[in-house]
């Protein structure tokens, strides 16, 4: 099930990504 941690660990990092860059607009990923 290695493609299940990959999905659960992507999810992860975009939430934190996410908290952490609220203010978007440096790299251009800008994800409503």
């Amino acid at each position: 099930m290695i493609f299940n941690e990959y999905i659960i660990n992507n999810e992860v990092i975009f939430n934190v990504n996410m908290n952490e860059l609220q203010p978007v607009g440096d790299n251009g990923d800008s994800v409503t």
